[in-house]
């Protein structure tokens, strides 16, 4: 079957294929209207695809943005990859997501596989593995060519670009929540993290009850790894020691508890009350009802990509006034005879524009402010 080409195109328009490229590509030509509409309307009569690979050689753009997620069944990473890619999209981009499973050597694979594809930029949200192998993880930030921010996933030392949700304050409100309420004996379903998110989350909670001299009993802290499953199994345990009420790290396991509770036949938030994270279950219809802390799903998508696609900007910018540098330099050289100095004033103009990554020297963390959406498993006693 044969391909339509911009000369085909061309053709039907009865125009030079120079002036079919500028037209299609949008870029500024002194092209009558009548010559316009007859090149768009050709291009829509033949199904015409511009071919991705032959713009890029022109623009020295792929259009393409690489998401890497940890785990492409939490919903709350499906729910992010959704809303970043609506945010691309609505700038002309496409987005290729991969999933590294918790692997630092997936996540080492797939960035080193994505670059090879000439990717504009890149969204990571670090494996589990990375906290302990974060030398590695940030060579690999290094090496790329290309734009790198952060999502979620954060490090003690702002060493890239990223964009997160204060967890700390996140796990403070939820506790701030059970004990106004009245509630002294607290279990908490952690995600099992040392490190990280789930960590932030505990760290808040437990100063919070500490700091309001509610003891926090270990005997009803248990690791639920994020899963349905783990909230489930946690049950048993943290209801017969006594808790009147419980903080799940993520809606998922909050989700668990509450199946395991209406077994017993313990009604939520009668005999239990029982807070989550994420405020996600909703946009599946599922456990509708559960208190939850907000991560604002659509406003870190959309924050995390304004400010890549800054470094995108700023990184094409670059690399126009390096390519004027050097025509200027090169043709100065040219004049003195010296094609030494040439390659000196060259490599000068590739240091101070090229090698410079500002997503890297000049690293920026956009923390945003978790809210608690209050709804009916959390009662007073």
């Amino acid at each position: 079957m044969h391909r339509i080409t911009l000369k085909d195109v061309a053709a039907q328009a009865q125009v030079s294929v120079t002036t079919a490229s500028l037209v299609l590509n949008g870029r500024p030509a002194r092209v009558s209207r009548d010559t316009r509409e007859r090149i768009l309307s050709a291009a829509k009569t033949l199904n015409y695809v511009p071919n991705q690979n032959a713009r890029s050689l022109v623009t020295k753009k792929s259009m393409l943005i690489a998401l890497i997620v940890p785990d492409i069944e939490n919903l709350f990473f499906a729910s992010l990859a959704r809303q970043i890619e609506a945010s691309c999209k609505a700038n002309g981009y496409s987005l290729i997501v991969a999933n590294s499973n918790d692997s630092r050597a997936n996540e080492h694979e797939l960035m080193v596989r994505l670059a090879s594809l000439g990717i504009d930029g890149m969204l990571l949200i670090a494996a589990r593995d990375s906290y302990d192998h974060l030398e590695d993880l940030q060579h690999d930030v290094e090496r790329m060519d290309c734009p790198v921010m952060l999502v979620d996933r954060l490090f003690a030392e702002q060493w890239c670009d990223g964009s997160g949700i204060d967890n700390y304050s996140g796990g403070q409100l939820a506790a701030a929540c059970l004990v106004d309420a009245g509630h002294r004996i607290i279990g908490c379903v952690t995600g099992g993290d040392q490190r990280g998110n789930a960590a932030d989350r505990v760290h808040g909670f437990m100063d919070y009850l500490r700091d309001h001299d509610v003891a926090c009993d270990p005997n009803l802290e248990f690791n639920g790894r994020y899963r349905f499953r783990g909230g489930y199994d946690a049950a048993d345990a943290i209801i017969d020691g006594g808790a009147t009420a419980v903080f799940c790290c993520n809606d998922l396991m909050a989700a668990g508890f509450m199946q395991r509770c209406a077994e017993r036949g313990l009604k939520v938030p009668q005999d239990i009350s029982v807070i989550g994270y994420d405020n996600i279950l909703e946009r599946y219809g599922l456990f509708r009802e559960i208190t939850s802390v907000e991560q604002r799903i659509e406003e870190l998508a959309e924050k995390s990509w304004a400010q890549l696609h800054t470094r995108i900007q700023e990184l094409q910018h670059a690399g126009k006034k390096r390519a004027g540098s050097e025509s200027a330099i090169a043709a100065a050289a040219t004049v003195a005879g010296d094609a030494n100095e040439t390659e000196e004033a060259g490599s000068a103009a590739v240091t101070v524009h090229g090698t410079d990554k500002p997503w890297l020297t000049q690293a920026q963390t956009i923390l945003l402010q978790p809210h608690l959406v209050i709804r009916s498993t959390v009662g007073e006693l």
